[in-house]
């Protein structure tokens, strides 16, 4: 569970940007809030699972866009209760594929992981390095999109009509010396003025005409299923052409939790200098 989302959101959750094409899917700055509870539970040692989801994004594509994401479950099991508390901030310029990530994972108050590093692409490569826990380069194999990238990528793949958006990942998560492969099934859009579920504050609030439903699923090559085919994870989320998300269910296969958007703000946005 020290994986809690990607947005970016989402988030989390997320083209290879060009010059030629940044300027075409702009990201609003906006910061949400999701209370997660649990669905379902195929594990039986899981009794409940409640926490929020706290997501924020500001900058714009001439400065490069900050991430701040964070995630707190409270667990109850059979013989006692985790909590986990993951925390993370990035920076990220699309146009020149430059990443900066760091990230912080908390259990029971202690602190689990610490991962602070910076990333470029290079070919077919990702170029990482270090500062926590160690000094350290490594070199990951494959033309992976950060995640700013990923979720520009998915929006211009939705409104082309493309029902499926396939591409690696690289987020900085799980210690950042990973690649996920992701695949992306895109609904058909709803109107503008159709909403699925209980309302939100984001209603009415988003000026945009263009949202789809999607799920997303992330794949380990690395792990030890990884023959078996199935993700590691899937995230369902509802998507506007502007990056935000207005509702969300995690599902981490022995258990699934469902995020209601609780609070919302658009933050002002930076100029362009």
């Amino acid at each position: 569970m020290n994986r809690p989302l990607i947005p970016a959101a989402i988030l989390a959750t997320a083209l290879f940007a060009t010059p030629a094409f940044a300027d075409d899917v702009p990201l609003a700055p906006h910061r949400a809030v999701y209370d997660m509870k649990l669905a379902d539970t195929d594990n039986g040692s899981v009794e409940d699972i409640t926490g929020r989801l706290v997501f924020e994004i500001t900058g714009n594509e001439c400065e490069g866009y900050v991430m701040n994401t964070r995630f707190v479950l409270n667990t109850a099991l059979e013989s006692r209760t985790i909590l986990n508390d993951f925390q993370s901030s990035t920076w990220e310029d699309p146009k020149e594929s430059a990443f900066r990530f760091i990230s912080k994972d908390y259990v029971d108050n202690e602190l689990s992981e610490e991962t602070n590093g910076t990333a470029a692409k290079e070919r077919n490569t990702v170029q990482v390095s270090f500062t926590v826990p160690e000094e350290k380069t490594v070199e990951l194999k494959g033309d992976a999109l950060f995640p700013v990238q990923h979720i520009q990528k998915l929006i211009r793949a939705a409104r082309k009509g493309e029902t499926v958006f396939q591409s690696p990942l690289y987020d900085g998560t799980d210690g950042g010396e990973k690649i996920y492969n992701t695949t992306a099934i895109i609904g058909a859009p709803f109107a503008a003025d159709v909403f699925r579920g209980k309302s939100t504050p984001a209603d009415g609030v988003v000026k945009t005409s263009e949202r789809w439903p999607v799920v997303m699923s992330y794949f380990d090559d690395t792990s030890e299923n990884a023959d078996d085919g199935l993700p590691i994870y899937q995230m369902a989320f509802e998507l506007y052409d502007n990056g935000i998300t207005r509702s969300l269910t995690l599902d981490y296969g022995d258990f699934k939790l469902d995020g209601q958007m609780s609070q919302f703000e658009m933050l002002e946005p930076s100029k362009c200098e």
